[in-house]
């Protein structure tokens, strides 16, 4: 089977990169076309197969960098012959290649976007940009994207938050939808090593809000005795300086970026617990990360991360305020009998981990020779 793979974009290390290299390794005769691909910034097993680069775009402006793909999907049409499928992986406007495509369309959505859906009000009030342009673009894209999904035959999940989210958007009806298991990149291995701290890693953006934990972990008691470490992809530079002037002069805060996949593996088994504090998060891989090291998680109580951590059973659910994240921190730190129920817990269902692989496998494959639904 012969698919051609199309992603907007290949330029960090997040999840939907590691989706599209695990496709790539399912199916090695496929070809991956993007608008931009930085080959220094995101992983480089990418080098091993077949990309091609078909245009340029790399604005550090959200709604600019949308709207130059926005036009990108419009004019420039994605040659789909010679291929069995066309997979769209999107978490916002790649599905929009669908509208010039011709052949069997499937899509890997991460996420409805953003930007027009559950994040509007947040950038809205971000900028003076964003208050003047998002209101008439958010309902020009809207329109299209519509139309693209209509396009688009099968639709592959990994969780319930999207499912629920495309449903609610009016993009796709549950026949089309396709829930698989997330992809946790790490084998169950329980560790009971603890050097003391607690771990957030994701990449570092503002909407992961790794302020809230260092703000939230400076009012906590665990302070005097834990340390905190923030570690990940600096994908924005600017919040980056920020988060390191919130630690400035912090002895138990320590700030960690640009880490091969040995460094985050020690990270995690040698943390006593984790945090994850994202806005609204689509799925949430760090907490199934840190549970597959046998680590419990403080989770915001938003999103996805509400699947998979059940609060008191094997991990923590947070409101986003800092006080609450703190008794949370304390709690995880100094009980010890809760501590040790959470992570009993995760030992016997050992992790959240199941059978991506063969899971997406069975839905790309399934979908070749599906009846169309559209």
């Amino acid at each position: 089977m012969k698919l051609l793979i199309f992603a907007p974009w290949i330029k960090s290390k997040g999840g939907a990169e590691r989706v599209i290299l695990r496709i790539l390794k399912l199916f090695p005769k496929s070809k991956l076309v993007t608008y931009y691909y930085d080959k220094e910034r995101t992983f480089s097993e990418f080098s091993k197969y077949n990309v091609e680069q078909i245009g340029k775009i790399n604005s550090k402006i959200p709604i600019i960098r949308a709207a130059l793909v926005f036009l990108y999907a419009l004019f420039k049409k994605i040659d789909t012959k010679n291929y069995d499928l066309l997979l769209i992986s999107t978490s916002g406007i790649a599905e929009l290649a669908a509208l010039r495509a011709n052949g069997k369309i499937i899509a890997f959505v991460h996420t409805p976007f953003r930007l027009v859906h559950n994040f509007y009000d947040y950038y809205r009030k971000s900028s003076i940009i964003y208050r003047l342009f998002l209101p008439l673009y958010a309902r020009v894209y809207k329109y299209f994207e519509k139309k693209a999904f209509s396009k688009i035959e099968r639709i592959i999940v990994i969780s319930e938050e999207v499912k629920k989210r495309l449903i609610d958007y009016n993009l796709a009806t549950e026949e089309k939808i396709i829930k698989i298991p997330p992809l946790v990149q790490f084998k169950f291995n329980n560790s009971n090593n603890d050097k003391g701290y607690i771990l957030y890693i994701s990449r570092i953006t503002r909407y992961k809000r790794q302020d809230l934990a260092i703000k939230a972990f400076l009012k906590s008691k665990a302070s005097k005795k834990y340390n905190l470490i923030i570690a990940g992809y600096p994908e924005d530079k600017a919040y980056l300086e920020d988060l390191k002037k919130l630690s400035e002069n912090k002895e138990n805060i320590k700030i960690i970026t640009n880490l091969v996949d040995k460094e985050v593996v020690e990270l995690y088994k040698n943390a006593h617990a984790t945090i994850f504090l994202a806005k609204e998060e689509d799925t949430g891989l760090v907490p199934l990360e840190s549970m597959a090291f046998g680590k419990p998680v403080i989770a915001v109580n938003e999103g996805g991360p509400r699947e998979f951590i059940k609060d008191g059973i094997n991990g923590l659910l947070v409101n986003a305020d800092e006080k609450e994240i703190a008794l949370a921190i304390d709690k995880i730190c100094f009980d010890k009998k809760l501590y040790s129920k959470l992570k009993s817990n995760i030992i016997k269902n050992k992790g959240y981990i199941h059978d991506f692989d063969s899971a997406l496998k069975k839905a790309i494959e399934s979908s070749i020779n599906s009846k169309s639904l559209k």
